[in-house]
């Protein structure tokens, strides 16, 4: 279960580690689960916040079970 570090403090800087990195369905090819995270997942209504950790940028972060799912913006190819 990561640390979601937005109920705690405002700041927007923090250390974290992937924990795992697995292929996704739909428009991402990427699903990435970190230690921590200040991203706040789709909810109640509510879409997800939108940000970079790393220099990576995610696009959508999902509740599933104990788990924050973060799917990275990927950059299409152009020929």
């Amino acid at each position: 279960m990561a640390l979601r570090a937005y109920y705690k403090r405002d700041k927007l800087t923090m250390h974290t580690q992937p924990l795992r990195c697995s292929p996704a369905d739909g428009d991402s090819k990427f699903r990435v689960v970190f230690t921590a995270t200040f991203l706040h997942p789709q909810g109640a209504g509510q879409l997800s916040d939108q940000g970079a950790i790393a220099g990576l940028k995610f696009e959508r972060i999902v509740q599933d079970s104990d788990d924050l799912l973060h799917f990275p913006r990927i950059p299409s190819k152009r020929p």
